[in-house]
């Protein structure tokens, strides 16, 4: 297990059950699509990649669980380094602190 340096980034997240992307997913009782929760990291990691001090790409996703379905709501990301910066561990939880997902983004930074 490599080391992780703590968080480096972390928000909220409103979910909102009109979203056209929840509108099929399922009919009467959307849940968010777990390419959209990954999606979701992705784009996080891209815009702190846009920083000059961490100049980075995603190379690969690896074990991305989802515990429970991920319903509309108001939800807590986190994303974590390990201490080699060449993983951010990703979770997303309720507000109560019960983990809904996790996963991993494999990176590749950038060196100048």
């Amino acid at each position: 297990m490599k080391n992780i340096i703590g968080p480096r980034l972390s928000g909220r997240v409103q979910l909102e059950a009109g979203h056209p992307l929840l509108a099929d997913h399922f009919p009467g009782a959307p849940v968010a699509p777990g390419s959209l929760i990954v999606e979701f990291f992705a784009e996080q990691l891209r815009r702190q990649a846009l920083q000059p001090a961490r100049p980075m790409e995603i190379l690969r996703v690896e074990r991305f669980r989802f515990r429970e379905f991920i319903r509309p709501g108001e939800y807590e990301y986190f994303i974590e380094y390990t201490e080699d910066l060449s993983e951010a561990l990703c979770r997303i939880k309720d507000l109560s602190g019960r983990v809904f997902a996790s996963g991993c983004f494999v990176l590749h930074i950038k060196r100048s």
